[in-house]
């Protein structure tokens, strides 16, 4: 999983834009806060991050 928040790229991924639509992976916040009402839990991250290990190369 590295490279997700690094401007180092493996040469797998150079010259790559990887997509994820996590739009929909949340979950309500119990009490608002402010203008937050959406969490991203630790398991819910892992799946994100699964999708980003998933990459695969199309058109």
């Amino acid at each position: 999983m590295s490279g997700v928040l690094s401007n180092k790229k493996p040469k797998a991924r150079k010259n790559k834009v990887q997509l994820i639509d996590a739009t929909e992976i949340w979950s309500a916040m119990r009490k608002s806060e402010g203008t937050k009402r959406r969490h991203i839990s630790e398991a819910q991250i892992d799946d994100i991050l699964h999708r980003y290990d998933a990459f695969e190369e199309n058109k």
